[in-house]
This record gives structure tokens, C-alpha cells and sequence, in this order.
């Protein structure tokens, strides 16, 4: 996809970048306030804050790739609910409606998807045991070790309590660590929180990798 064109959800004298502040882009909270002026304010500004967001990696890298996916998804709902709603303001806020409760129930998301796969001579089973084999294989390894380590560092923390005599909660929560790491201070003996190296995960593109086996391997592009 080449450049896009801005599309305008005020009057030329009101600019998108003032919708931002005088007009609610949040997602609706019901299906009654799901309007497709409502959802379309709200898909521009992901694509806008995702178009910002991908100036902060290198073009090859995979979070790059991903951000500029989810900005061109965002505009593509935002310009079919604005083309639609010009001519047929009314159907466009019974799709948006019909959007927001879809979205709304994720096995009915799930069910439709595989379903319009079916229909289209596509294997949704088939496509989607290759994303979640995907993402496996590019799950940055340094997660797993930034995980282990903390699982480490909560277990001594908790050892050093029980040989403090005091109980340990069966569930050990974030506020009972907050509050054990706050008394050790007051006692003169915080504890000390070791820095973890986490390795930066690869410039590699799932997304790429996945598509390229069901027939789908260009990826939108938006240009920034």
C-alpha cells in the first residue's frame, strides 16, 4: 500500500488532530454508542499512534512490521466505515454496531473466521496451527529466561521470610512482595533487586514467515 490519503472525519477547518481532543475516540462501551463516526475516530487514531509508534524500530525488525500491519488494519476499517457512512450513514452504524457486539464475543470472532475460511476453500484449522507454530519458534528465548529468573528471585525472597519466622501466603501476590521488600527496608536490610540482561529479540518476521504458507506473503505496507 502507498501513501495514505488522510481521511477527513470533520469539516476541512477542523482537522483529524483536533478530533483527537474535542471528539471521544475510546471504544465504545455499548453496542448503543458504537456509531461509526464513534469507531472510525477511534481506528484513526491507533493507525495514527502506530504510524508514530514504528519510527521507533529499524525497518527490518519484526515489531516494525507488525505496527505497520496493525496502522494499515486500522485505516482500512476507518476508511470502509468513512466511505460507507457518506452514502449510507445509516448501514454504516449498524456495521459498526454489528462490529462492536462481533468483537465483543471472541468465540463468535473465532467462529466466523473459521468459518468464512470454509466457505472460501481455505483450511482454518490449517492456517492457524501455522501461527501458533510461528510464534512459538520466534518466542524470544530471553522471556524465558527473564521468567525463570524472576520464579528465582521470588523463591529466596520467600525462603529468607520463612527463615525470618514469618508465614508465607499460599499465593504470593505483588503486594505481599511490596510489603515484604517494604519491612526488610525499615528493618536495614532491603532487598537488593538484580538487574536482568534480556537479550533483544530478533529482527525476524512471524508474521512473514506464517503468511508466506497460506498464499498471503505481501504484507501491507504503509508508508510512514
Amino acid at each position: 500500500m502507498g501513501e495514505m490519503s488522510t481521511v477527513a472525519t470533520t469539516t476541512p477547518s477542523q482537522p483529524v488532530q483536533q478530533a483527537h481532543h474535542d471528539a471521544d475516540a475510546s471504544w465504545p462501551h455499548t453496542p448503543a454508542e458504537a456509531t461509526a463516526a464513534r469507531l472510525e475516530r477511534f481506528y484513526l487514531v491507533r493507525a495514527q499512534l502506530m504510524l508514530g509508534m514504528v519510527d521507533a524500530y529499524p525497518s527490518s525488525s519484526r515489531r516494525w512490521s507488525e505496527g505497520l500491519i496493525t496502522a494499515a488494519d486500522s485505516y482500512g476499517l476507518a476508511m470502509l466505515l468513512h466511505r460507507i457512512g457518506w452514502s449510507y450513514p445509516v448501514v454504516a452504524d449498524c456495521l459498526a454496531q454489528q462490529l462492536w457486539l462481533d468483537l465483543d464475543n471472541d468465540a463468535a470472532v473465532g467462529s466466523l473466521v473459521a468459518e468464512w475460511l470454509t466457505e472460501r476453500g481455505l483450511d482454518p484449522e490449517a492456517i492457524r496451527a501455522t501461527g501458533e507454530r510461528v510464534a512459538r519458534e520466534h518466542r524470544p528465548r530471553a522471556e524465558v529466561a527473564v521468567l525463570r529468573k524472576a520464579v528465582e528471585a521470588v523463591q529466596e525472597l520467600c525462603d529468607s521470610v520463612e527463615d525470618a519466622g514469618r508465614p508465607v501466603p499460599d499465593v504470593v501476590d505483588a503486594q505481599w512482595l511490596l510489603e515484604v521488600m517494604a519491612s526488610a527496608a525499615e528493618a536495614g536490610n532491603p532487598v537488593q533487586v538484580q538487574p536482568v540482561a534480556v537479550a533483544a529479540p530478533p529482527d525476524e518476521d512471524p508474521w512473514a514467515a506464517a503468511a508466506a504458507q497460506h498464499g498471503a506473503e505481501q504484507s501491507p505496507e504503509v508508508s510512514a
